[in-house]
């Protein structure tokens, strides 16, 4: 496996832009749900970037107004899972909402690693609204010369 790949996800792969027949049903439902400005109830999903480096993949995930004691990562038989809620700030009853476009509630987003992701040192950092992810790539086993012995 030769990078990144999301599991779940509402953007497009240009590399892939044949979709299965689930695709088009979750793109259908995504867009119903945006018609008019109303949105997924309760739902959301962080925008990413997933970038390769020499030695490392890096994953950034837009999550702003989260607290690091939000934000949930756990890595399982090869994928990666981030997890968090964001709640809705509470300006009491006696303020009325006009408009609300922020979204909150909790959000998923799995990413299948390549083999080649050293999960044992992989670190998160969060910093004005932003979760980044450093993947280090694991050393690439080299062959080694084995001697006959007697």
């Amino acid at each position: 496996m030769n990078g990144l790949l999301p599991l779940i996800s509402g953007s497009y792969n240009l590399r892939q832009p044949n979709f299965n027949t689930l695709d088009k049903l979750l793109l259908r439902k995504s867009l119903l749900d945006n018609l008019g400005g109303a949105r997924a109830k309760e739902t959301w999903t962080p925008a990413m970037d997933a970038v390769e480096r020499e030695n490392d993949y890096v994953i950034q995930m837009e999550v702003p107004g989260m607290e690091k004691k939000d934000i949930d990562i756990t890595i399982d038989q090869g994928v990666l899972t981030v997890k968090g809620e964001k709640g809705r700030e509470n300006d009491g009853d006696d303020v009325r909402l006009h408009i609300g476009e922020r979204r909150y509630g909790a959000f998923t987003k799995a990413v299948r690693l390549p083999e080649s992701v050293d999960a044992a040192a992989v670190t998160a950092t969060t910093k004005n609204g932003i979760l980044t992810i450093t993947l280090p790539k694991a050393e690439e086993e080299k062959p080694r010369q084995i001697k006959v012995g007697a």
